[in-house]
């Protein structure tokens, strides 16, 4: 029996021009499935393809706490960016939000104006 456990997905932030290379991403393992290793390499492989269609940064948003996908995140080479406090609801209580980042590309400053 072949059962999906896992998935990931890139997530346009914006329809504006100026977020054209900014993606907001996602992954999830079946619960079934944690512990075992197939979260790094199904973020390293999404990765990979981003830069392949020149995104320039990704944000990854987790809801917290939630140590193993911040660690994921930091493994994959996001940084912590930004913390909401309690900006989120999650099974009927109010979590905190934070944004991981990750620079896909070397470009600093991009010459093209928006």
């Amino acid at each position: 029996e072949i059962k999906e456990c896992d998935w990931s997905s890139d997530v346009c932030s914006s329809d504006l021009a100026a977020y054209d290379q900014t993606l907001e991403s996602t992954i999830y393992v079946d619960r079934a499935y944690t512990g075992g290793g197939l979260a790094k390499p199904l973020y390293l492989t999404l990765l990979h393809e981003l830069r392949a269609r020149e995104i320039h940064a990704v944000v990854g948003c987790i809801a917290l706490p939630n140590d193993a996908s911040v660690a994921i995140h930091e493994k994959c080479g996001f940084v912590k960016v930004a913390h909401f406090p309690q900006v989120g609801r999650k099974f009927g209580r109010w979590i905190d939000v934070g944004f991981w980042q990750a620079a896909l590309s070397d470009r600093s400053l991009d010459p093209t104006p928006c």
